[in-house]
């Protein structure tokens, strides 16, 4: 009987050595074939990591998912009656126990119910104007954090911050309102989602995201409105508070926006008198000026009712 013969050799070397180089040729690939998979996934589990990093907190979490809704604001059938000075708007003053001024802020109470209308503000006010270099570098700076346990350099270039970064911080200081809005609307999302996003947009939903989770004040629901005088958004149920509501509007006529709270023991009331201020709200003003001045416009307007009280903490000259 002759010997097998495989691939050129004779006997158990000959197979043993076409074997081996087979064997090594399988391996390759597959070791090929992993590399490849590990290359394309990898991107993937990096964003999974990022975003399991900044749900993990409960509190983050909740507030994340805090959904924004479009609402109406009703017809404005009132004559805007009351002014601060810097706005006008329909409003009872006949119904008013107090009005006190806290330096630029308005608060009035009546009825059951508060207002606190907190000072105005436009971009030409000194304490709100943004560097969008830096403001991009705090956005890069903050979603890296998620991305790895290790602190990375601060990007003192702005070639080093990352572009998404550099177009949020452009749209926060453009377009204050369309900056809200997108932050408010920002939501959580499946880890699917996550893992196969295009890299460049979830570094934008990142940054977002730690904006309304940490930036923004605690509420149960949140309403967006398009009115004829002014835009906005309304935070229902603040802090867990029910009858606590703030709206944060926006001028269409000018570059000044506001905070305003309400609040009552029924959330139902609050909503009624919130609307129904909103939609005869108007600002009168093209810029917000300086403190000073701001407070004698303030005190010009309402100084002379009869429910007025300087509770700041000196009274004006």
């Amino acid at each position: 009987m002759g010997k097998r013969v495989v691939n050129g050799q004779t006997g158990t070397w000959g197979v043993w050595f076409g074997v081996s180089r087979k064997g090594k040729w399988i391996g390759g690939g597959v070791a090929a074939a992993l590399a490849v998979l590990i290359w394309v996934l990898l991107p993937g589990v990096g964003r999974c990591y990022s975003y399991q990093r900044l749900i993990s907190d409960q509190d983050i979490f909740e507030r994340l998912s805090v959904p924004a809704s479009n609402i109406e604001l009703p017809a404005d059938e009132q004559q805007a009656s009351f002014t601060p000075g810097y706005s006008r708007f329909a409003f009872g003053s006949e119904h008013v126990d107090s009005i006190k001024c806290y330096g630029v802020s308005v608060a009035i109470e009546g009825e059951g119910l508060w207002f606190g209308f907190l000072r105005p503000f436009s971009s030409n006010y000194d304490g709100l104007r943004l560097d969008v270099n830096d403001l991009a570098a705090d956005f890069d700076v903050l979603s890296k954090d998620l991305s790895t346990s290790v602190r990375e350099p601060y990007p003192w270039e702005l070639s080093e911050v990352h572009p998404a970064a550099q177009r949020v911080a452009r749209q926060m200081v453009q377009d204050r309102f369309g900056w809200s809005v997108r932050v408010a609307r920002t939501m959580p999302k499946r880890y699917s989602e996550v893992f196969w996003a295009d890299p460049d947009e979830f570094k934008e939903y990142l940054i977002f995201s730690i904006a309304k989770a940490v930036c923004f004040i605690s509420a149960s629901r949140i309403g967006v409105f398009e009115g004829e005088h002014i835009r906005g958004l309304v935070r229902f149920g603040v802090g867990g508070r029910e009858g606590e509501i703030i709206a944060e509007i926006y001028s269409r006529e000018s570059d000044v926006w506001q905070n305003i709270r309400v609040g009552s023991d029924s959330a139902e009331r609050s909503r009624e008198a919130l609307m129904s201020l909103l939609a005869s709200y108007r600002f009168s003003i093209d810029g917000v000026p300086e403190d000073e001045e701001l407070e004698e416009l303030i005190l010009s307007a309402i100084g002379g009712h009869p429910k007025f009280e300087w509770a700041g903490e000196k009274a004006p000259r």
